[in-house]
C-alpha cells in the first residue's frame, strides 16, 4: 500500500482553536477511559501524531466506538479527522473531541505466540519521555555489555522502526542481565525500569525541548501511581521555574516552587548578556544599561541602571523612555510604532547620579512581530536607540515564545 503523508502542523493548528480543516494523522495509542460510575458511557482516549507533534488527549465520541470494536480503528491506523472540537479542562489543559473520522489505512493485526495478547506494544521510533499509559516494546536485543561496577549494564534493542539503549542499575542490573539474551525477541515494560532511569526520563521531559514542558511533565507523571509521586516533588518544579526565571529565587519563602511556577508559567526572562545591545547612550557620562527583560503576554518589563555625572545637569527621567518593534533596517521611532511607559518602580531615584529599577510597557509579542526587532530608547531625547533582540525563529524556539504569542492572539 502506498504511504500516506500526514498533515504536519495539524495538531498545533487544532490547539490554537483552528479546527475547520480536516487532517490526516496516525493513531499511536487507544485506551478506554476509566468509568466513575456503572452508568457511564464507554469512552476511548486516543494518542495521535501528525509526524511533527504528538497529542495524547483526544476523546472519541461514543458514536464512533463501533470502529474500535469492529477493529477498523486500531493502533497505527492512519485516519482523516473530518470534524473535531477543541476545548479546555477546568485546570486549563487542552483536549480534542473527535466528532467524525475516516479510516485511510489500517495497521496489520499482529499475533504473539502465547495465548495472552501483548497490548500497548509501542514501536521504538514512537517512544517519547511523555508517552502516556503502561506501554511496552517488542524488540530484539542485539548487544549487551558486561556488568560494570556499582553494578550497571547496557542493553541495545532494535525493532523494525529503530534502536534504543536501556541502562539497568543495581538490582535491575543483576535481575535482567541473565534474563535478556542477545538475538532473542522480548517484551519489556517501562515500569520494570529502576527509579534512577525513570527519574532520568522525567528530567529529560523537563530538560529537553520545552515546547510544552509543564504539560508533558504532568502527562508523564500521570501514567501510574509510581510516577505520580514526582508531580509533587519540588525539585522538578524548581527546574521548571528556572527556565522561566534563571535567577531561581522565590519571591517569598512561604510560596512553593509549584505555586511560583503557576505564577510565572507564561513569563520569560532574557538576561542582559543575551541581548544584541544593552546600552542606550547619550554620551560617555550619561548612559542607561539594560539589566534584564521580562516578557509576559501583554507586558514587557525592562530593568534599567541609568547613570549620569551631572555635567549636563539632571538625568532625564526614565518614564519618558519608549520601546517598539521596528523593521530590521529601520531604527527610527514614530508615533505609530512606539510605546510609552505604563508603570515603573525604582530602588534608587536620584536625578543627579542614578536611576535603578524597572519600566513596564503595555506591548505584546504577537505573530505580527515576527522578523521585527524590539528597540529601546532611554529618556525623551538625545539617547541612542538600542536594538534589544530580533524576533526570528531561533529566538522564538530558544525562549519558547509560542505560548505567549498564542495568548497575545487570544487577547487581541
Amino acid at each position: 500500500m502506498a504511504s500516506t503523508n500526514l498533515t504536519k502542523g495539524a495538531i498545533t493548528r487544532y490547539q490554537n482553536g483552528n479546527t475547520k480543516q480536516s487532517a490526516i494523522v496516525k493513531v499511536l495509542n487507544i485506551r478506554q477511559c476509566e468509568s466513575t460510575t456503572p452508568t457511564d458511557v464507554e469512552r476511548y482516549r486516543l494518542s495521535i501524531t501528525d509526524d511533527q507533534d504528538t497529542f495524547n488527549a483526544c476523546i472519541l465520541v461514543p458514536e464512533l466506538n463501533k470502529l474500535i470494536k469492529d477493529k477498523q480503528l486500531r493502533e497505527n491506523s492512519i485516519v482523516r479527522l473530518e470534524k473535531v472540537a477543541h476545548n479546555l479542562t477546568n485546570t486549563g489543559k487542552s483536549f480534542l473531541v473527535i466528532l467524525d473520522l475516516t479510516i485511510v489505512s489500517q495497521s496489520p493485526i499482529t499475533t504473539v505466540n502465547n495465548n495472552k495478547p501483548n497490548t500497548n506494544i509501542c514501536p521504538i521510533e514512537m517512544i517519547t519521555p511523555y508517552l502516556n499509559g503502561m506501554w511496552k516494546v517488542r524488540a530484539r536485543c542485539f548487544a549487551k555489555s558486561p556488568i560494570r561496577p556499582h553494578p550497571v549494564c547496557d542493553f541495545d534493542f532494535v525493532d523494525a522502526s529503530g534502536e534504543i539503549r536501556i541502562v539497568a542499575f543495581r538490582d535491575e542490573c543483576t535481575r535482567f542481565h541473565p534474563m535478556i539474551e542477545v538475538d532473542k525477541m522480548a517484551v519489556h515494560n517501562i515500569l520494570d525500569l529502576p527509579n534512577e532511569i525513570l527519574e532520568i526520563i522525567v528530567f529529560n521531559v523537563i530538560g529537553g525541548s520545552w515546547k510544552d514542558d509543564v504539560h508533558d511533565f504532568l502527562s508523564f507523571t500521570s501514567t501510574c501511581q509510581r510516577c505520580y509521586q514526582w508531580s509533587h516533588d519540588e525539585k522538578y518544579w524548581q527546574k521548571l521555574v528556572s527556565r522561566r526565571d534563571p535567577t531561581n529565587i522565590k519571591p517569598t519563602k512561604d510560596i512553593t516552587w509549584l505555586d511560583y511556577c503557576k505564577q510565572i508559567y507564561l513569563m520569560r526572562t532574557i538576561s542582559s548578556n543575551e541581548l544584541e545591545d544593552k546600552i542606550s547612550r547619550f554620551d560617555e557620562n550619561y548612559f542607561c544599561t539594560i539589566e534584564k527583560i521580562l516578557l509576559w503576554p501583554n507586558k514587557i518589563r525592562i530593568y534599567i541602571d541609568e547613570r549620569g555625572d551631572y555635567s549636563f545637569g539632571s538625568i532625564q527621567h526614565p518614564t519618558y523612555s519608549t520601546i517598539g518593534f521596528l523593521e530590521q533596517n529601520s531604527f527610527q521611532f514614530n508615533k505609530y510604532n512606539r510605546k510609552k511607559v505604563s508603570n515603573s518602580e525604582f530602588s534608587i531615584e536620584d536625578e543627579k547620579s542614578q536611576y535603578l529599577g524597572y519600566l513596564d510597557f503595555s506591548i505584546n509579542i504577537s505573530f505580527d512581530c515576527i522578523e521585527k526587532v524590539l528597540c529601546f530608547q532611554y529618556g525623551c531625547s538625545g539617547y541612542s536607540i538600542t536594538k534589544l533582540f530580533h524576533i526570528e525563529q531561533s529566538f522564538i524556539d530558544k525562549y519558547n515564545l509560542l505560548p505567549l504569542m498564542r495568548k497575545c492572539q487570544n487577547i487581541g
